[in-house]
């Protein structure tokens, strides 16, 4: 999959951990942001993300030669709320088998473009957001084959 990344459409922050990692479900932290988004832009981000997906399900079951079950989650849909919920994330850190520790990070710019500090600007549930996204696929056999939206950067606007 060539390395492509996507800006999601303006919306609502929901339980944001842009400012510093979680560590409540991976020790080595995650950043992650779920993005409420009109229905108008949900279902046009859900179809220009379904695209990519559909293009590498296609090549995955060519390298595979069989078709392979498809995963239920997909990180844009309607929450209980009958909201559209786009679920990003990316991992903080992650340890090689060589012992080397690689770090990530998620860049934080104002609604000028302009990059600012995660110290300066403090993103919370409500925060006005758009983010840049990397789609990325992967498959396992016992969960099928899937697509998480990896987090770049956040523009608060």
């Amino acid at each position: 999959m060539n390395k492509k990344t996507i800006t999601t459409p303006k919306g609502v922050a929901k339980y944001p951990h842009v400012n510093k990692p979680s560590t409540r479900f991976n020790a080595m932290g995650e950043y992650s942001c779920h993005i409420v988004v009109s229905d108008e832009d949900g279902e046009a981000f859900r179809k220009q993300v379904e695209s990519i997906y559909d293009d590498e399900y296609k090549r995955e079951c060519v390298i595979r030669k069989k078709k392979l079950k498809k995963s239920v989650h997909f990180p844009v849909s309607k929450d209980e709320d009958d909201q559209w919920l786009i679920k990003t994330k990316q991992v903080a850190k992650v340890e090689a088998k060589s012992g080397d520790v690689y770090r990530f990070d998620v860049k934080l710019f104002d609604s000028s473009g302009n990059p600012v500090k995660s110290e300066n600007c403090k993103v919370g549930s409500g925060s006005q957001v758009k983010c840049s996204v990397e789609p990325r696929t992967w498959y396992n056999p016992s969960v099928g084959f899937g697509m998480t939206l990896s987090l770049r950067a956040v523009q608060v606007i």
